[in-house]
């Protein structure tokens, strides 16, 4: 495939909606899937998972998960991670849940310390084959 398609996600997964940003779920272009940077939205309710690193991480991860198979594709087949943390305290216990759903041959990874809107200690961004 040439070109790009939008991935479409029911609203709550869809971040650019939910937070008024000009962003996309997800897009596939040339047998790839790029996310959008994730949060702990619960996409059931629509609220924050504010509790403890390790709550936020699997409500990430598993959004991630969650768009990644609408757009075909899984965690398995994830080449790359990007993750934001907004304390480096929390890189422990967010590698703890993060080896439950990558338990072995792991993708590429970068961990940044910035700051996140909305409270959130951590946001979660990926490219998936598809």
């Amino acid at each position: 495939m040439t070109g790009k398609e939008i991935i479409r996600t029911p609203e709550l997964l869809d971040l650019g909606r939910f937070m008024k940003a000009p962003a996309s779920p997800a897009v596939r272009a040339n047998g790839f899937i790029f996310t959008s940077g994730y949060v702990p939205l619960d996409p059931e309710t629509g609220k924050a998972v504010l509790g403890p690193i390790e709550d936020q991480a699997r409500r990430t991860l598993d959004n991630l998960r969650q768009v990644l198979e609408i757009a075909g594709s899984s965690l398995d087949k994830v080449v790359w991670v990007n993750i934001f943390l907004t304390d480096e305290n929390d890189y422990e216990g967010l590698n703890d849940v993060y080896r439950e759903f990558f338990p072995n041959d792991f993708p590429a990874r970068r961990t940044i310390l910035s700051p996140l809107v909305g409270g959130f200690r951590c946001e979660i961004d990926s490219i998936a084959l598809e």
